[in-house]
């Protein structure tokens, strides 16, 4: 079964969010648009009857490294971009679930090469690949900004 149907199922609330791709924006924009996801269901909590002290962040890929980023840095206000936070309810989460998104971006091509998956996606450093472009540069070029 979908983990999102069983999880409705057994009364948990459900919401799938909207952010930047990486081929919209550069970092830290992705990571606002979650960031004000949150704030977003924290102020309107009551409305759909969930507890705000109870969120969870979950997702795969390029979903999992920002519930990572959110449940690892939900106190950064540089987090949330160029735009000012839309009220000031906590970004804080309570758990977070990564479900296979990239953590670290230094040793993305070693671990991809040691894998079998290398060959499909090609070098996770060139210029078009989903990370440089998060970063808005080659990967390799900006190491302040991998680390």
């Amino acid at each position: 079964m979908d983990p999102i149907i069983a999880a409705k199922s057994r009364g948990y609330a459900v919401a799938s969010i909207n952010y930047l791709l990486s081929s919209e924006a550069i970092f830290p924009a992705p990571v606002a648009d979650c960031r004000e996801a949150i704030r977003f269901l924290r102020t309107n909590s009551r409305r759909w009857h969930i507890d705000p002290e109870r969120l969870v962040a979950w997702g795969p890929s390029a979903g999992g490294y920002l519930a990572s980023m959110i449940g690892a840095a939900s106190h950064v206000p540089e987090f949330d971009g160029d735009h000012a936070p839309v009220s000031s309810s906590s970004t804080t989460v309570r758990a977070v679930i990564d479900w296979h998104g990239p953590i670290d971006f230094g040793g993305m091509d070693a671990q991809f090469d040691a894998s079998t998956v290398s060959p499909r996606l090609g070098p996770k450093s060139d210029a078009d690949s989903p990370e440089s472009e998060l970063l808005g540069a080659p990967r390799g070029s900006v190491p302040d900004a991998v680390r």
